[in-house]
């Protein structure tokens, strides 16, 4: 159960960024017989990502769907002398993975009303 979240430097030049890939951007389980469960595991996840951003200073977030993260967007307008548009720093991780949390808990909320 669940999706993988990845941790690695990516560099540019001689700056180097600690990144985080998060598997998991949106809720894909449904309605099925453990939804409950499953949306637990989200919600428990995210906190437990949000914590380890932290200490690691993840300044880069990634998703595993373009759709959301517009990384291919992101890839145009890359270049020469540009500022890194994947590069949205420490406070920006914390801020989506703490979104994705209360969205979750959100979710929670209504599924079990």
């Amino acid at each position: 159960m669940g999706t993988l979240a990845l941790l690695f430097d990516v560099r540019q030049a001689d700056q180097v960024h600690r990144a985080m890939l998060w598997g998991g951007t949106a809720f894909n389980f449904g309605r099925q017989p453990d939804h409950i469960r499953r949306l637990q595991a989200y919600i428990d996840a995210t906190l437990c990502a949000r914590d380890i951003a932290a200490r690691q200073n993840v300044d880069v977030f990634l998703s595993n769907r373009n759709g959301y993260d517009e990384a291919v967007e992101k890839l145009a307008k890359m270049g020469k002398g540009n500022r890194n548009p994947f590069v949205i720093g420490v406070g920006a991780t914390q801020r989506a993975l703490t979104v994705m949390h209360e969205c979750a808990r959100a979710t929670m909320a209504a599924w079990t009303s």
